[in-house]
C-alpha cells in the first residue's frame, strides 16, 4: 500500500507541485493565449465614447445656458418690462379717447357735408336751367311754335343746415391752457 500512495504522492507532486519543463512551456503559452483572448482593445470605441459623453456635455452646458436665460428674461419680463407695459397701456388710454372724439368728429363732418351735397342738388335742380342747351337751340328751332312766357316763381326760401364748429372738437390752445391751470 505504500507503493500505491507514493505514486500518487509523486504524480501529484508533479501535477501540483514541481512541474516539467514542457508543462511550463505549455502552461505559460497556454496563459499567453488566454491573455490574448481576453484583451480588449477598446482605444477606438473609447474615443467614440468619449465623443459622445463631450457631445452631451456641450449640449447640457447649452441647455443649462438656456434655462439660465429664459429665468433672468422671466425675472427682467416680471419685474421691469411688464410694468412699463402697463404705463405705457395707461398712457395709450388718453390717446384711446382722443382717437373716439376724433372717429366722432370725422362722423359728424360726414354728415354736415351729406347734408350740405344734398342742398346744393336741391338748389341746382330748383335753380338751374332744366337743359341749357335744349334753351339754347329752341329759339334757332323754325317749325316750333313759340311758347308762351310763363310766370317765373320766386325762388324758394333758403334754410341754412347746421354745421358742426371745430372748437367743440378741438378747442384752442388758451381754453386748453386755462383748463389745465388750477383757479
Amino acid at each position: 500500500m505504500q507503493n500505491a500512495n507514493d505514486s500518487v504522492a509523486s504524480s501529484s507532486k508533479d501535477v501540483w507541485g514541481e512541474m516539467s519543463a514542457d508543462s511550463t512551456q505549455l502552461l505559460g503559452n497556454l496563459s499567453k493565449d488566454y491573455a490574448n483572448y481576453a484583451k480588449v482593445y477598446i482605444g477606438d470605441e473609447r474615443r467614440g465614447i468619449e465623443d459622445v459623453v463631450d457631445d452631451l456635455l456641450t449640449r447640457l452646458d447649452e441647455f443649462m445656458a438656456s434655462v439660465s436665460l429664459i429665468r433672468s428674461d422671466g425675472i427682467l419680463c416680471l419685474g421691469q418690462t411688464l410694468p412699463q407695459i402697463h404705463e405705457k397701456q395707461k398712457e395709450l388710454e388718453t390717446t384711446f379717447a382722443k382717437i373716439d372724439k376724433l372717429e366722432t368728429f370725422v362722423s359728424t363732418v360726414k354728415e354736415c357735408v351729406n347734408n350740405m351735397e344734398e342742398k346744393v342738388e336741391e338748389a341746382e335742380r330748383i335753380l338751374a336751367p332744366e337743359n341749357s342747351i335744349v334753351k339754347v337751340l329752341k329759339p334757332l328751332s323754325l317749325f316750333s311754335k313759340r311758347a308762351e312766357p310763363t310766370e317765373k316763381k320766386p325762388p324758394p326760401q333758403y334754410a341754412h343746415p347746421h354745421i358742426f364748429n371745430t372748437s367743440d372738437y378741438f378747442p384752442s390752445k388758451q381754453s386748453a391752457d386755462q383748463t389745465d391751470k388750477p383757479p
